[in-house]
C-alpha cells in the first residue's frame, strides 16, 4: 500500500512575506546606532563574545555605508551617460 503525502496548494507555496524597504536616507539612525554601540563595546562588565558581536556589527555597518556611498556615486555617474 502506497501513501500519498498531501501537497500544499501552489498559491500558498509561492506566497512571500512583505519586503520592507530600507531607508538609506536616515542619517539620525547612524548616529543613534553609533551612540548606543560605543558604550556597549567599552563596557568591561559584558562578556567578551557580546562585545565582539557588537563590534562586528558596528564594523559591518561602516562597511555597508561605504558600499552604499560608492553605489550612489556610480548611479550618479551612469545617469549622466544616458
Amino acid at each position: 500500500m502506497m501513501m500519498e503525502t498531501p501537497q500544499v496548494p501552489i498559491a500558498v507555496q509561492g506566497r512571500k512575506g512583505k519586503k520592507h524597504r530600507i531607508d538609506f536616507e536616515s542619517p539620525h539612525e547612524d548616529k543613534d546606532f553609533d551612540r548606543v554601540v560605543d558604550p556597549i563595546i567599552k563596557d568591561q562588565s559584558l562578556p567578551r563574545h557580546v562585545k565582539t558581536a557588537f563590534g562586528f556589527m558596528f564594523e559591518m555597518k561602516q562597511q555597508m555605508g561605504a558600499v552604499l556611498a560608492r553605489n550612489q556615486e556610480l548611479l550618479e555617474e551612469t545617469s549622466t551617460l544616458h
